[in-house]
């Protein structure tokens, strides 16, 4: 992904340009897909944590902390009304990407680590051993 030579006032603004590339990009992504031939979901559900953002995009009123958004976002809210994409809040909790972009505590980092499917060395050794005497890899508890 290419950086983007943005300067943003806000947080809204920055989510808001972050919601409308990842938007562009699925939209993009599901155009591939179906002209592969394969079917995809109507709507592209994006998770975002700030519900400036969300609300914003189901109702683009004008006021002081929205003058300077980029009419970029306008496609963003057309996406919405159309049912393209859906705008879902992701509280602080639910945010894996953090693992990879903020100083954690244990716990968090566990926690995250664990719904990114990560595994240590020792439970993937003891996955293939079982795999090479037979038994089925997926039926494992670490992979259901």
């Amino acid at each position: 992904m290419e950086l983007k030579n943005a300067t943003s006032v806000d947080s809204l603004h920055n989510r808001s340009v972050a919601a409308v590339a990842c938007a562009c990009h699925s939209i993009w992504m599901k155009r591939v897909i179906n002209s592969l031939g394969f079917s995809f979901c109507k709507c592209v559900k994006i998770f975002c944590d700030n519900s400036s953002t969300i609300k914003l995009s189901k109702n683009p009123i004008l006021h002081g902390r929205t003058k300077h958004i980029d009419v970029k976002f306008y496609f963003l809210c057309d996406l919405v009304k159309e049912g393209a994409v859906e705008l879902i809040h992701c509280g602080t909790r639910e945010q894996v990407a953090d693992i990879l972009t903020k100083p954690l505590k244990l716990e968090s980092f566990t926690r995250l680590r664990d719904l990114l499917g990560v595994q240590s060395i020792k439970t993937i050794n003891r996955l293939v051993s079982k795999c090479s005497l037979g038994e089925d890899i997926l039926e494992t508890s670490c992979f259901r």
